[in-house]
């Protein structure tokens, strides 16, 4: 998959979020929402230059509303191309992605139903899952584990559960699929089990799988072969994990400092 000097856009939002309908800064929007509020039919990815390698961990990093949902789904093509050239391999194209979605979304059935999602029972594989996605303390806690129905006729799952689910259902598709794009997994649970799932989930079960990891918590990528800093719809940075992150961190510190002595001199004056 690569994508050369491509540019894309959301489709105007007649029934979904128009500057006409809501307020820009709606604290009830995320901040991808809002970017593409405003930019309504406009480009929210400009020049995007990015090949694919196969194998490989590639991080994604950038402030709220960058524009790092909107690459993920740029690459799945559910996303307009304005201008540029897009190459897909045949094979990549009829297999498809393994995708977790920010806002993580979960059947009204069991528990072990909304992992499979579909897919045969696999007894090694699924308990393989159920480990790298730290789930198995949450079984134990249930009153019929992972048979437990969920939804309206069921128990009601917390943020991080549901977080681990949608990891789980995708990592499930592990033997037919072989790119795994996953739309910032980490945020939803606690540092302890983000900890675990990037270890034996992403560095570990998924080891020889292409994945895109978008996240806030750059410590993370420190190992990852690339790492790719989005801001307003550019890419701005990219490089290998270690020498990105120090330089984006010294990057960010001599713009806060600006910031501040911007704000100091005008105060002064």
């Amino acid at each position: 998959l690569e994508l050369r000097n491509s540019s894309f856009a959301w489709k105007k939002h007649a029934n979904e979020l128009t500057e006409s309908s809501i307020e820009l800064n709606n604290e009830n929007l995320n901040g991808e929402q809002q970017r593409r509020a405003a930019a309504g039919s406009g480009s929210v990815l400009n020049s995007i230059n990015f090949k694919l390698a196969q194998g490989k961990l590639i991080g994604v990093i950038g402030k709220v509303g960058s524009g790092k949902t909107s690459f993920l789904h740029a690459l799945m093509g559910e996303i307009d191309k304005l201008d540029g050239r897009v190459r897909i391999d045949s094979y990549l194209c009829s297999q498809g992605f393994a995708y977790v979605s920010q806002e993580c979304w979960i059947q009204g059935t069991t528990i072990r139903a909304n992992i499979l999602f579909g897919q045969d029972f696999d007894q090694e594989l699924y308990d393989r899952v159920v480990e790298v996605c730290a789930l198995r303390a949450d079984f134990d806690l249930l009153p019929r584990r992972d048979e437990t129905p969920v939804g309206e006729n069921g128990i009601t799952l917390s943020g991080g559960q549901k977080a681990r689910i949608s990891l789980a259902r995708a990592c499930y598709s592990f033997r037919t699929k072989d790119v795994f794009l996953l739309d910032d997994p980490l945020s939803a649970v606690d540092v302890h089990v983000a900890s675990h799932i990037f270890e034996k989930c992403i560095r570990g079960f998924l080891a020889y799988k292409t994945r895109i990891l978008c996240t806030h918590h750059i410590k993370y990528l420190t190992s990852a072969d690339q790492v790719l800093v989005i801001d307003n719809g550019n890419v701005v940075m990219s490089g290998q994990g270690q020498d990105l992150i120090e330089s984006y961190l010294k990057s960010s510190t001599l713009t806060l400092r600006t910031s501040s002595t911007s704000s100091s001199l005008s105060e002064l004056q």
